[in-house]
């Protein structure tokens, strides 16, 4: 089964907290089905996908006002930090580091947002804001201001 990512469209903002998330966990899922032959493109493009959803992510959380914004942009470097390591070992062909790593990202990506990534859609349900109206409002004050 060959999997086809598509990073562009995860680095847009979504309205649903969920929706990066579920398309995380079905790369991550493709990713562990893959043959070693395919697995290095895929890797990096999940590893761009989460560069654009942890970005976006962070934004929203710092507009948001949200008081665990430090600690998620700390979880989200050594995340980061943990794939790029293994990057080296893939491109030589040894895939054994960067498939445990997968393995264990679809351990964190659900705890992640069972924790953390609620408080987003706490935030957002109790605005009754999603996050097209809040780039809207900022894009109308911008026009204001010039």
């Amino acid at each position: 089964m060959e999997a086809h990512f598509s990073p562009p469209a995860a680095a847009t903002a979504v309205a649903d907290p969920d929706h990066p998330h579920h398309d995380l966990i079905e790369q991550l899922t493709c990713l562990e089905t893959l043959p070693d032959h395919t697995f290095g493109p895929h890797l990096f493009a999940l590893i761009f996908s989460m560069e654009c959803n942890f970005r976006d992510e962070e934004a929203r959380m710092e507009e948001l006002g949200l008081p665990g914004l430090h600690n998620h942009r700390e979880q989200h470097a050594r995340v980061l930090a943990a794939l790029h390591n293994v990057v080296p070992d893939v491109m030589l062909g040894r895939f054994d580091a960067a498939r445990h790593a997968i393995e264990l990202l679809q351990r964190w990506v659900p705890l992640d947002h069972a924790t953390i990534d609620a408080e987003i859609a706490v935030k957002l349900d109790l605005t009754q804001a999603s996050w097209p109206r809040i780039q809207r409002h900022q894009q109308e004050e911008s026009s204001n201001s010039r």
